[in-house]
């Protein structure tokens, strides 16, 4: 069974027709409040990335990052690893979960308006985001078929794979860094060095479990 038809189905058991309306404002305004959060948490991820490495050649004598302000570079250093991890687990989570509420959003329209859930006028209805544009102006369904869809194909894999990778790339950087400053001396040392550490991991984890369910569900 596909995800669509699961989520149709799932939607057909619990859902009385004249009920749609109403599921569809509250999911609108989910989607809604999810796609500012990960505004958000971008945001903060970029601002630590760009000010870590200055951080470090103490050329930034203090970060403030929403109601939070680092005054001390050996506490930025210290702290910004951890909060770095546990932003990157917050805007994964919170990305899965918008994804499921966007395909969830096109297959209710689908159905409200008895139209197909891949139709022009149900993907008009659907909530873009910079990465969805990307998906619908340059997809690859001719992969291997001409040239355009090969070259789209060769361009989007590394940026695709340089997106997932680069944020626990840079967790390992500044996992380094934290050993080579701190090093493992005291236990509150070696908490801040293992925490990002232990983040991560629940991140890679996450991931897994979202892979294997979905495949298991397309069974």
């Amino acid at each position: 069974m596909t995800k669509e038809e699961r989520v149709s189905l799932l939607i057909e058991k619990e859902l009385e027709a004249n009920s749609y309306k109403d599921y569809f404002e509250i999911l609108n305004n989910r989607i809604e409040e999810n796609r500012k959060l990960i505004k958000n948490l971008f945001f903060i991820l970029v601002i630590i990335v760009l000010a870590f490495p200055l951080i470090i050649q103490s050329k930034i004598d203090d970060i403030s990052i929403g109601p939070f302000n680092l005054n001390d570079s050996k506490v930025a250093i210290g702290l910004l690893p951890s909060l770095f991890a546990y932003t990157h687990y917050k805007y994964l989570s919170v990305w899965f979960d918008l994804v499921n509420q966007k395909f969830t959003y096109k297959v209710l329209t689908s159905k409200f308006f008895s139209i197909k859930v891949d139709s022009t006028l149900n993907k008009t209805l659907i909530h873009y985001s910079f990465l969805d544009s990307i998906s619908a102006n340059h997809n690859t369904e001719n992969i291997g078929r001409n040239f355009l869809g090969c070259f789209n194909f060769l361009f989007w894999l590394p940026v695709g794979l340089a997106v997932i990778f680069f944020p626990f790339v840079f967790e390992c950087y500044t996992i380094k860094i934290l050993y080579n400053e701190l090093g493992f001396n005291t236990f509150f040392n070696s908490l801040l060095i293992i925490t990002p550490g232990l983040i991560g991991l629940f991140t890679v984890q996450m991931f897994i479990q979202v892979y294997i369910r979905e495949t298991k569900k397309e069974k």
